[in-house]
């Protein structure tokens, strides 16, 4: 298969943050969701909240964003400009449904998630996702 995507530079659109994202499955409580700070420095900054994706909503998603440090740079700050948080949401809670519709899937990693200035949207560079197969 071909996949096409829409060709970006941080110039494109103003004020760029990077989130990182993803799943891992645990035995016993099955999916947990994963966000923080992301991109080059996703493991030294150490900056994640976690979170079960089961009956995961939108209100359980901004609770675990504003568990993490990032959240008040996404709100902006020193006269900047809010970040599209409504957009972190949104792929928060699908992801949740996603991996709660497919148990196969034991990992998923998006990082970096370029997010833009309020309602300019996000953008997943990096995606990976590990499945089992029965």
């Amino acid at each position: 298969g071909v996949e096409l995507q829409e060709m970006i530079t941080k110039t494109d659109k103003k004020k760029v943050n990077e989130l990182i994202m993803g799943m891992s499955r645990d035995p016993q409580w099955g999916p947990m969701l994963m966000v923080g700070s992301g991109g080059i420095y996703a493991n030294y900054v150490k900056d994640v909240a976690f979170d079960l994706a089961y009956h995961f909503d939108h209100e359980d998603a901004k609770a675990l964003l504003q568990q993490t440090k990032i959240y008040r740079i996404l709100e902006g700050v020193r006269g900047e400009p809010q970040s599209d948080i409504t957009g972190v949401i949104e792929v928060l809670t699908r992801v949740a449904q996603l991996v709660t519709d497919f148990p196969e899937i034991v990992e998923l990693d998006i990082n970096p998630c370029l997010i833009f200035e309020s309602i300019q949207g996000y953008s997943a560079v990096d995606i990976k996702i590990t499945i089992t197969i029965k």
